[in-house]
């Protein structure tokens, strides 16, 4: 795999998950969708996005959702294991 290939798959990996938080902490908000829209300042077709489109969410937006959603909102870089590592069992 060359760097980029692999700098891809790890943002593919990075939009699904921030997607699939983004879509869980929608559904257990007490917000509806209308609400959680007009305090994010989004419209609410936008919204609904958040959960299907891979899209690229800026730091502001995501800390925006955290606070609307009672959530905050960490960044952690995890060392990479080589594909050759021998893990212990």
């Amino acid at each position: 795999m060359t760097p980029e290939e692999a700098k891809a798959a790890m943002l593919k990996k990075l939009k699904e998950n921030v997607k699939s938080q983004i879509a869980a902490m929608m559904e257990s908000s007490e917000l509806s969708q209308g609400k959680f829209a007009s305090d994010l300042g989004k419209a609410p077709s936008e919204i609904s996005r958040f959960k299907t489109d891979n899209r690229n969410y800026t730091l502001k937006t995501l800390v925006d959702i955290g606070y609307f959603t009672k959530h905050d909102v960490v960044v952690n870089f995890i060392p990479l294991i080589p594909a050759n590592t021998i893990l212990a069992v």
